[in-house]
């Protein structure tokens, strides 16, 4: 079995986080895993504080990553539903192990709770 070099890695990583490493990335892909397809006018109200231009060029990026599939049907009005791919699904199987981190230690990052800095 062939180990990717530590470059190749950070490479990676550096990539990953360039795609999701956003303020609103995470959080639309966290609505999309729990909920399964949803429409963009639920999405904007799920996801608190982004506003429907930021939402919609989030949501074109990680399309265009290949993480969420958007649908159309041609209803009046017009219908547009979002849904994570079997890459993002990938991906939110990965995340909820740090998501369930995140959760064991919500007190812990709290900035209110951070030790003095020294």
């Amino acid at each position: 079995m062939v180990t990717p070099s530590r470059s190749r890695l950070a490479c990676a990583t550096h990539e990953l986080i360039g795609v999701i490493g956003d303020r609103w990335s995470v959080l639309v892909l966290i609505e999309l895993g729990d909920h399964g397809p949803t429409r963009s006018a639920d999405l904007e109200r799920a996801v608190d504080g982004v506003s429907q231009k930021v939402l919609t060029a989030c949501l074109r990026r990680l399309e265009g990553r290949g993480f969420v599939a958007r649908t159309v049907e041609a209803t009046v009005p017009v219908s547009v539903t979002y849904e994570l791919t079997d890459f993002g699904h990938s991906f939110f199987a990965a995340f909820t192990v740090l998501r369930t981190w995140a959760d064991d230690h919500v007190e812990q990052l709290d900035p209110d709770n951070a030790p003095p800095a020294r």
